[in-house]
């Protein structure tokens, strides 16, 4: 009887070795090419990545560099606020009557006839630098990108 018992399970090892080890060595594969396109897939989104940080690294740098030195801002406001708020100032006084009946009924005095050209010029120059500056770093980063 323990003849038939070894037989039965050393046929039914063979069977089960037969069966399964091509099995297993399919599932083997499978998952090696799983694996591969994962690495595939992963240095693909890590190499996009390190480039959207040097990116995002060459913005900030622009940026701290456009706030770095205030001292023109500073220099702008000192020239241009005055100059911008009296133009205004006389632009509404002679414009409405404020219920005086007739214009001028605020009393700014426009600038006396030297200093007039005055404000006209520094105004024409916040008008013409706010469209030049954006137009050269336009022009720049074009430049840069060929």
């Amino acid at each position: 009887m323990s003849w038939l018992i070894s037989l039965l399970t050393g046929g039914l090892g063979s069977l089960v070795s037969g069966v399964l080890t091509p099995w297993l060595d399919y599932k083997s594969k499978t998952a090696d090419v799983d694996l591969q396109g994962f690495k595939t897939g992963t240095a693909a989104d890590g190499d996009a990545y390190k480039a959207y940080l040097a990116y995002r690294a060459q913005v900030e740098s622009i940026r701290a560099g456009e706030v770095s030195w205030f001292g023109p801002k500073i220099c702008l406001m000192m020239v241009a606020f005055p100059a911008c708020l009296h133009v205004a100032l006389v632009f509404l006084d002679s414009s409405f009557t404020w219920g005086t009946g007739h214009y001028g009924a605020l009393g700014i005095p426009p600038i006396p006839g030297v200093y007039a050209d005055f404000e006209q010029r520094v105004i024409e120059f916040l008008f013409g630098a706010a469209l030049a500056g954006p137009m050269a770093s336009a022009a720049s980063a074009w430049l840069h990108r060929q």
